[in-house]
């Protein structure tokens, strides 16, 4: 999945962030990108994994989470290193 997300990050001009630690994940690390709308930029990703042919990423993706960031914010998938 996190191969996945990257090509989407890669194509739509996101950052992307292979080793976020959010809050309350005490160090452990996962992927995420910086977007400046949450919903949207979700909904591209699962059109994207969608287009790809990616199975189940409905529930690969959750628990979808965020961090603000001041402009912009990060979304990451704590369960997806």
């Amino acid at each position: 999945m996190r191969k996945y997300i990257k090509e989407f990050c890669e194509e739509y001009e996101y950052y992307f962030y292979s080793d976020y630690s959010g809050r309350g994940m005490f160090g452990k690390q996962c992927c995420g990108f910086v977007c400046s709308n949450m919903c949207q930029s979700v909904i591209e990703l699962c059109g994207f994994l969608s287009q790809s042919g990616v199975e189940g990423f409905e529930k690969k993706l959750i628990p979808v989470c965020y961090d603000n960031m001041g402009k912009d914010m990060i979304v990451y998938f704590p369960n997806i290193s």
